[in-house]
């Protein structure tokens, strides 16, 4: 019974083979070889490693966000307070002014700086600010804090300003606000542009006690520009007559520069009535006006009253002549005039030209002192304009008058009758008249006859080879705007390589006479095509820009 050794490791040896030991279970690689094919909690493992980097990359975004929440706000109080305090037309401390901006705005701890340099005719202010903003989830990369800085400049010169303003003074412009013909009308576009220039008149002066100076031309034009009397007597000019103050540059140079010598001989406009439909010689009727209270030049004023005035006389009539008002606002902008305004203001009439003459107006045009600007408005396209050919410019006409009478002959020799004067309040030919007869020149004859009504009533019937519209041909010198608006190009160029800076004003227009003002201003911004109703606002608009502030930084 009992078992020895052998047979215990014999029985031992007989174990059955489904109870392993511990060890052998796991030297199997049963349990864990399934638990290091099971990756089913491998996703958390990379959340895990993740979480720390995500969580720094979601706090810089915030806080990113913040911080450009915070420098937008500084920088836009920093702006409108450099901007406010540089204005040399505000009476308050800048320095200030500019903490009352950032006070108001909830950030007077975060100005750090505010310099201001003033000069006779400018001012500059920069100001510094900043904020510190502490960080959050950016902390867990060792980020402390957000700093957030800006810096701003504005700077206002008050440098002296040279402008010329042209009006047009047209016959369109008595029309209705939208109305695209006649007759006149109560509004009429007239009406709203003469408050309109009165105001960008006084907007561009200077407030009392101020530094720089303004001094403005005022061209009025239509179908011609009347330089008047005095203005024109400084230049060379023909002396056909002396009862209307005209010129004609016929001269396809003459449009090429901005300068009007004062020494080359001109051609006065010939003092005549060119319409057709024209009954009697008046100053509505005539090319080159007359009244010389609502259509001379003003010429370098810097009294706003003056050019007030003139501005509330303008009256409608006329055609469009753009390029001849253009010429001649550039022409005095242009230094070469300098010596015209010395002399014109000492006569009579003149006194308030003296400060002007006083400081060389006008300036260089390459001064650092002075800017110029030439302002063009109006309601449509380059029409045409008229002057009268030789040789019925000048010299004796065949037309007599009876001294001290209105009775007029046209003298033809007329070898086969006695009669060699054709009455031509009768449309008769006679004998010699009882009385003295004084012979006319050809510019006293059109003081009394209209052309067309001349070539009709007389022209034409003491010869009969032509047609009334046949003898006007011959008489009239008619330019249209295809020879206008390539010339109005030219000295708006002209004006632009000078340095003077061009804002053109379209009113009412309708396409017609856009290409001509927009190509003759500085820059597509500079062309304002409106309508009648906001003419004000383009003169206000213009009158900002130049005035305007200049953001440095």
């Amino acid at each position: 019974m009992g078992m020895s050794f052998e047979d215990l490791n014999e029985g031992q040896n007989r174990a059955p083979s489904h109870k392993k030991p511990h060890c052998d279970l796991m030297n199997s690689g049963g349990l864990p070889e399934r638990f290091r094919r099971d990756t089913r909690g491998g996703v958390l493992v990379l959340v895990a490693i993740m979480f720390i980097p995500m969580m720094a990359f979601i706090g810089y975004a915030f806080e990113l966000a913040l911080t450009e929440d915070t420098r937008v706000k500084l920088q836009n109080t920093t702006d409108a307070a450099s901007l406010a305090a540089a204005d040399l037309e505000q009476t308050l401390d800048p320095e200030d002014l500019v903490e009352d901006f950032f006070a108001k705005a909830g950030l007077a701890d975060n100005l750090d700086n505010v310099t201001v340099v003033s000069g006779i005719a400018e001012r500059t202010v920069s100001i510094e600010a900043s904020e510190r903003l502490p960080a959050y989830l950016s902390r867990v990369v060792g980020n402390e804090a957000w700093d957030v800085a800006v810096a701003g400049a504005a700077t206002e010169s008050r440098q002296d300003l040279e402008i010329a303003v042209a009006l047009d003074n047209s016959g369109s412009m008595s029309w209705a606000p939208g109305a695209t013909s006649g007759p006149a009308s109560t509004p009429s576009r007239m009406d709203l542009l003469i408050p309109a220039a009165q105001a960008f008149v006084d907007a561009v002066q200077p407030r009392p006690g101020q530094p720089g100076r303004t001094t403005i031309s005022l061209v009025p034009f239509a179908t011609q520009v009347s330089v008047g009397e005095a203005l024109l007597g400084n230049f060379s000019v023909t002396a056909e007559h002396n009862l209307s103050h005209c010129v004609t540059f016929s001269d396809e140079v003459d449009y090429q520069t901005t300068a009007i010598s004062t020494t080359d001989l001109l051609n006065r406009t010939a003092h005549h009535a060119p319409s057709t439909g024209a009954r009697s010689v008046t100053s509505g009727t005539v090319a080159c006006p007359t009244d010389s209270a609502t259509r001379d030049i003003v010429p370098w004023s810097e009294d706003p009253e003056v050019l007030k005035a003139r501005i509330r006389a303008m009256q409608p009539g006329g055609f469009t002549s753009i390029e001849m008002a253009t010429k001649w606002g550039a022409a005095l902008l242009d230094p070469t005039l300098r010596p015209v305004l010395s002399s014109l203001s000492t006569e009579p009439g003149f006194e308030y030209l003296s400060g002007p003459a006083v400081r060389g107006v006008p300036d260089e045009f390459t001064s650092d002192e002075t800017v110029k600007y030439l302002i063009v408005m109006s309601d449509g396209e380059n029409t045409q304009s008229y002057d009268v050919k030789p040789p019925f410019r000048t010299g004796n006409s065949p037309v007599v008058q009876v001294r001290g009478t209105n009775r007029f002959y046209y003298f033809q020799n007329r070898p086969r009758t006695r009669n060699d004067f054709f009455e031509i309040s009768t449309a008769r030919w006679v004998s010699r008249p009882n009385g003295t007869l004084v012979q006319l020149t050809w510019p006293e004859v059109w003081a009394q006859f209209p052309v067309y009504r001349f070539a009709e009533l007389v022209l034409a019937r003491v010869d009969r080879r032509r047609s009334a519209v046949g003898h006007y041909n011959r008489i009239i010198d008619q330019t249209v705007n295809t020879s206008k608006n390539p010339r109005t190009s030219a000295i708006c160029q002209a004006a632009k390589d000078n340095g003077i800076t061009i804002f053109t004003i379209g009113m009412d227009t309708y396409a017609q006479g856009d290409a001509t003002l927009l190509d003759c201003a500085s820059s597509p911004a500079f062309f304002y095509d409106v309508n009648s109703l906001d003419i004000d606002s383009a003169f206000q608009s213009i009158a900002r820009q130049i005035n305007r502030l200049r953001l440095t930084q």
